[in-house]
């Protein structure tokens, strides 16, 4: 459902998507799917079992298109890309319950927060551009995280 609600608004944005353009590729790295340059969706066959997890990686990677396409990422700035990173956690069911109790992540009182800013940080420090330290990509994720909410309402900042 909220992959056809993605679809339907990057329509509406001017961007296309489609099947044609999500790919499922076997990855040396390890990963679960990724959003390359030209748009494409990568989607990792050897690291993906299951439906649940296929359906979480692509909605995780279709947040990005969407953002690329309304917001234009500039992905070599490292708060866009934890701006986007920080979204797609929190709105593609990444950060759920079920998937956070099987990674062996359960407390009571602010997992889902926790959640996000982890994968968030996971996913912003393997950016070349922005994997100097832990310190700076945790002080990265302080800053867009009043910018950078799930609600849609996320706008970067022009360099």
């Amino acid at each position: 459902m909220f992959v056809g609600f993605l679809l339907e608004h990057m329509r509406r944005a001017g961007c296309r998507m489609d099947r044609e353009q999500v790919h499922c590729i076997t990855c040396n790295e390890a990963m679960l799917g990724g959003l390359q340059e030209d748009g494409q969706i990568v989607l990792c066959d050897n690291h993906l079992v299951g439906r649940p997890l296929i359906s979480a990686t692509l909605q995780h990677e279709l947040v990005h298109a969407f953002d690329a396409c309304r917001a234009h990422v500039d992905w070599t700035n490292c708060l866009h890309h934890a701006c986007t990173e920080i979204r797609a956690a929190a709105l593609s069911g990444d950060c759920s319950f079920h998937r956070e109790l099987a990674r062996g992540n359960f407390h009571i009182g602010k997992q889902f927060q926790d959640c996000v800013r982890r994968r968030a940080v996971l996913s912003v420090e393997m950016n070349p551009n922005c994997s100097s330290s832990k310190a700076r990509t945790q002080s990265l994720f302080e800053k867009t995280s009043t910018r950078s909410k799930g609600d849609g309402s996320y706008r970067p900042e022009k360099r």
